[in-house]
């Protein structure tokens, strides 16, 4: 049955580094969503196989309670209709679905390492803690850190591509449409770019 929703995600912000030869994620995600009833003073989190170390709402730390399939979040105090609110949630995550990494090996010696999310219909939460159902719509963000060598894409516009001290790499992508939980995906690899354009419209494929 469709899970009932008691919040509305307006915008969910993903900033993790991700190790591809470890096969695991680490960083923080912001969920910005407003109450849709006028006592909400806990909400529940898709988050599988996920360690959380802590929760904020505007800086200030939040009890939680991380169960099998979910994360529970006590917001302290009651909130209603007219209130936005924005939570962070600071995890690891080592998946076993919804985030995929591929490796050369004995059989496929040549196979490029690689990693990427396959998210429908509800595994996306496997690898990001969030409402993982498609019966809600938000824009969202991912930043992604990986090493240099590689490229890591994702839906929507690139804002940004910076070069750390560290020999890694982050790239900022923005999605500005609202879209179900299961649409946000990355790949990471070692690709170039490859620019066309179909009627004035730019068309770019990425390629080993």
């Amino acid at each position: 049955p469709t899970p009932d929703r008691e919040f509305d995600v307006h915008h969910t912000k993903i900033d993790i580094t991700v190790d591809v030869r470890g096969e695991s994620v680490e960083g923080k995600v912001t969920h910005t969503l407003s109450p849709l009833r006028t006592d909400l003073s806990r909400i529940r989190l898709n988050s599988e196989h996920t360690t959380v170390s802590n929760v904020s709402m505007n800086g200030s730390p939040l009890s939680f309670e991380p169960q099998e399939k979910y994360l529970e979040i006590d917001l302290g105090s009651a909130f209603g209709f007219e209130d936005t609110l924005s939570i962070t949630i600071a995890y690891r995550a080592e998946p076993k679905l919804g985030l995929y990494f591929i490796h050369p090996d004995s059989v496929y010696p040549e196979k490029h390492l690689q990693a990427w999310t396959q998210g429908e219909d509800t595994d996306n939460h496997y690898w990001v803690p969030i409402h993982d159902y498609p019966n809600d719509r938000a824009t969202f963000e991912c930043i992604l850190t990986v090493d240099k060598k590689y490229t890591a894409l994702s839906n929507g516009e690139l804002l940004a591509k910076v070069d750390n001290q560290d020999g890694t790499r982050t790239w900022h992508w923005r999605e500005n449409f609202p879209m179900v939980g299961y649409l946000i995906s990355f790949v990471i690899g070692e690709y170039v770019q490859v620019e066309d354009t179909y009627n004035g419209v730019p068309v770019n494929y990425w390629v080993y």
